[in-house]
């Protein structure tokens, strides 16, 4: 399979352990103001997890008449951190509007890339694509080094996000993510290390 090729990428990193105002833009990356309307913004927070908004732009090939190309722009939801409302919180400190978003992937089912999805499908407000692991769903504990002590880990509910609506689609292998579609890539063959 040949992957089109893209014009455009830009990761807007929503949750991150770590956040700086104070960084100066070093390219390529661009950080956001500080101020807008001559007011100071509030800083954006960090938490354990991650989040990004990932948007892919590229030339529509079918809109070629007379070689004006229009351009389509894609927006995915990459993971959604630890807490209910830390993503919400910074991407409306960079206006980021969640109804672009055509789907969201949660790279795995641990509690600090998906705790903030309830939030956020509220925020998308129409129904979705949930795309993951069929692991991602799986129940789990945490136990300590002394082997005694233990606790059940929040886990995903599959059957409750698909009565919200939510289109879950489970993934194993790569995969190539459209606006509309999902096409399965050829597996990478793994390298042997003897």
């Amino acid at each position: 399979m040949i992957l089109p090729e893209v014009d455009r990428l830009s990761i807007i990193l929503l949750m991150v352990n770590y956040t700086d105002r104070l960084l100066p833009l070093s390219f390529p990356a661009i950080r956001p103001s500080m101020i807008k309307n001559e007011r100071f913004l509030p800083p954006p927070i960090a938490e354990h997890g991650f989040s990004a908004l990932i948007k892919v732009s590229c030339n529509n090939e079918n809109d070629n008449k007379n070689t004006n190309k229009s351009t389509k722009e894609n927006t995915f939801l990459f993971d959604c951190g630890v807490s209910d409302n830390g993503v919400i919180y910074n991407a409306d400190i960079l206006g980021i509007n969640f109804k672009s978003i055509k789907a969201i992937i949660l790279s795995h089912g641990h509690l600090d890339h998906f705790t903030a999805l309830p939030n956020v499908l509220e925020k998308i407000g129409t129904p979705t694509r949930l795309i993951c692991h069929p692991d991602a769903f799986l129940k789990r504990w945490i136990v300590f080094p002394n082997g005694k002590d233990r606790a059940k880990m929040p886990f995903l509910d599959k059957e409750a996000l698909q009565r919200k609506g939510v289109n879950v689609i489970t993934k194993q292998g790569p995969s190539r993510v459209t606006e509309n579609n999902l096409e399965d890539l050829p597996s990478v063959p793994r390298l042997n290390s003897s």
